[in-house]
This record gives structure tokens, C-alpha cells and sequence, in this order.
């Protein structure tokens, strides 16, 4: 499911963090710009997608993430 796979995409960037998802934003301990740009360029290969600018600024926590993802795929499928 779209969930496992952003999960799976998402931990493997903290790996080794102990972290709630539901609780976990940028710049919590171990979510700082380097870990935040390797995040993105997972996404985009994990979910062949593009993520912009503004949209990298928007990923402030693993809701923020999903949801984008989740948009982005809706939108691509509508457009096939």
C-alpha cells in the first residue's frame, strides 16, 4: 500500500532514530536539511514523482510527506 511504501521510504531516511511518526517534525533530533533533501530525493525515486521547491518547503512531518505523495499520485493517475 501507498502507507507501507512512504513508511518504508521515511524510516529508512531516520534509520536509527527513535521517532514517532505521528509526533516527528523537521528539525526534531535527526531531521535536519541534509536528512530533509536525502528524504526528498527517496520520495522521488521511490514514488517516481517530482517534488518543487515549495513543495520541499512543505514537508515539515510524516503527515505533511504522505500527503503529498498521496496528491502527486492522484494527480498523475487523473492525467493517464
Amino acid at each position: 500500500s501507498l502507507q507501507e511504501r512512504y513508511w518504508e521510504v521515511f524510516a529508512g531516511c531516520f534509520e536509527g532514530a527513535d521517532f514517532n511518526p505521528v509526533t516527528f517534525r523537521y528539525h526534531d533530533g535527526g531531521w535536519d536539511s541534509v536528512t530533509h533533501m536525502m528524504l526528498i530525493s527517496q520520495l522521488e525515486e521511490a514514488f517516481h514523482v517530482s517534488i518543487r521547491g515549495r513543495e520541499v518547503m512543505r514537508i515539515r512531518s510524516y503527515a505533511d510527506g504522505l500527503e503529498l505523495i498521496r496528491k502527486k499520485l492522484e494527480t498523475a493517475s487523473d492525467t493517464v
